[in-house]
């Protein structure tokens, strides 16, 4: 595929024009396929089983263990529905609802209809790239594994990333825009059948960018340019803990494999103890001949005993068992133990893992407590974790608009999940009626992109012209008074009163009103 070689766009020249080569662009038709999986081959995978001694080892030297320490981290993933719940919660949380601001230099004419078509332009590029969906998978995977490494490839329709295998990922450091620098291993491609993906399939086809192709041909000749670099423009790195950690980027939650083991132990011993409480044990005694001199003399033949042992077993439920003894035996019973005492303390191991783990166990796992405002500051305290990342993929996807869309524009990330949604446009409707952008309201209360709701309000307004076919319902924003009396709703940090938690959490006041 050519490369197109383009003159750098400055501050001098048109300030908005769209960078229209700045990267490798490729159309679908160019592009046909990527291949992330040879379909033809057969996947042989095994698992390790892993122990809490095997952990404890990992953990103890992460740096010489840090390939083990993520298949560990992917092996709870599969054993572990409350770990897997724990990594969906953050990724699952930011809705990834934007705003995209244009960089006007207020002092000088804004040419509004060239102005105008930029912005559409540079908008349009961003909503083909499906933010939500590719920045989910990135925070699920950081939190599990450490570190996501995805690699862009732009269309002219959008743009989407290609998961890497951080195992031959390495961080070199930090570019001038404060983006990582990723460097990528050659070797990747001698593993398995995965040199199909700088060959391309039999027809040339699906093979991966030519960074990659070229990467791997330099090494092919020369076995010391194992890693080469990717450009940072391109590549979409993060990490799960701080900066000073990029050399060993540890799953988030490591510190509490040990925890999650002896969690699935536990639990895995009160259910045996659970089925062992139930079984019983039927005795059935061959009688002796009475006067007998023989310590042996059976009243019954063995073999006629155990065909009716035989009958016996064949009836009784599956936890209950029959034998046959010549002694005087009583029905055997495993009594229960103190069943409460056993679940309380299930339980409590329960919560003391999601009190290590600093995540809502009211909103991962269900709790016993139903007070709203405690889950409402404890949500907002796990949101505080997940807003580090999502300003890191704000940070990035500014730098990748810069290098490969336009200049001049600035992307930002509305704070909003599904637990704050209400509160957070009502602000933005607030904040829309004193004069700022009520775009950013629309993006919040209908799930857009900023290039969708420009298009459909553009679309209705002057296309359909739809206005003159609706009457606007009637609302407090169409009527000048409500007679509706009592005073306006406190919010949740207003209340302190327990019973007053309880009230509204019960909706006890219900249907009452004032003026009754």
């Amino acid at each position: 595929m050519e490369k197109t070689e383009t003159k750098m766009i400055t501050k001098n020249e048109e300030e908005f024009k769209p960078k229209r080569d700045y990267a490798q662009k490729l159309t679908f038709a160019q592009l046909q396929q990527l291949i992330q999986r040879d379909v033809t081959k057969t996947l042989n995978k095994t698992y390790t089983q892993y122990t809490q001694d095997l952990t404890r080892l990992y953990l103890q030297n992460p740096a010489a263990s840090l390939s083990n320490i993520i298949e560990l981290s992917r092996f709870m993933e599969r054993n572990s529905t409350l770990y897997k719940k724990i990594l969906t919660y953050y990724a699952t949380a930011p809705l990834f609802y934007y705003s995209l601001i244009q960089d006007n230099d207020l002092s000088k004419t804004i040419n509004a209809s060239k102005s105008l078509k930029d912005y559409y332009t540079v908008a349009k590029q961003l909503n083909g790239f499906n933010i939500k969906t590719e920045f989910f998978n990135a925070i699920y995977c950081t939190v599990r594994d450490g570190m996501f490494v995805g690699f862009t490839y732009l269309t002219d329709e959008g743009a989407f990333m290609l998961p890497l295998d951080i195992k031959y990922c390495r961080i070199y450091g930090k570019n001038e825009f404060g983006q990582w620098i990723v460097y990528f291993d050659a070797t990747y491609f001698n593993s398995g059948n995965n040199k199909v993906f700088v060959t391309g399939d039999e027809e040339g086809n699906g093979a991966w960018d030519d960074v990659f192709v070229d990467g791997y041909n330099v090494y092919s000749s020369d076995t010391n340019a194992r890693w080469f670099r990717l450009p940072p423009e391109r590549t979409f790195c993060l990490i799960a803990g701080s900066d000073d950690q990029f050399d060993v980027p540890l799953p988030l939650m490591a510190g509490l494999f040990i925890n999650l083991m002896q969690l699935e132990d536990l639990e895995n011993i009160v259910n045996s103890q659970t089925e062992l409480e139930n079984y019983k044990i039927l005795v059935s005694k061959i009688p002796l001949n009475e006067g007998s001199d023989d310590v042996d003399d059976f009243a019954i033949s063995l073999d006629l005993a155990t065909v009716f042992n035989q009958q016996l077993a064949t009836q009784v439920p599956d936890l209950v068992a029959a034998v046959t003894s010549p002694m005087d035996l009583d029905v055997i019973s495993f009594d229960k133990s103190n069943t409460t005492k056993d679940t309380d303390d299930l339980a409590q191991s329960i919560n003391n893992l999601f009190n290590n783990a600093g995540v809502s166990q009211l909103v991962v796992a269900g709790g016993s407590s139903s007070n709203s405002i405690a889950l409402s500051h404890a949500i907002q305290n796990d949101m505080a974790n997940v807003w580090i990342y999502v300003n890191r993929i704000e940070s990035w996807l500014n730098y990748f608009i810069k290098m490969n869309i336009s200049e001049g524009y600035m992307l930002r990330i509305h704070h909003i999940t599904w637990y704050n949604r209400d509160t957070y446009i009502g602000f933005l409707k607030e904040a829309a009626t004193l004069g700022d952008n009520p775009v950013d309201y629309f993006v919040c209360s209908t799930g857009k992109t900023p290039y969708e709701v420009i298009n459909n309000v553009r679309f209705n307004a002057t296309v359909l012209n739809i206005n003159q076919w609706l009457t606007p319902l009637s609302s407090t924003y169409t009527q000048s008074g409500n007679n509706e009396g009592g005073a306006p709703t406190k919010s949740e940090d207003e209340i302190t009163s327990e019973e007053t938690i309880s009230t509204r959490d019960g909706n006890k006041n219900a249907g009452t009103s004032a003026n009754v």
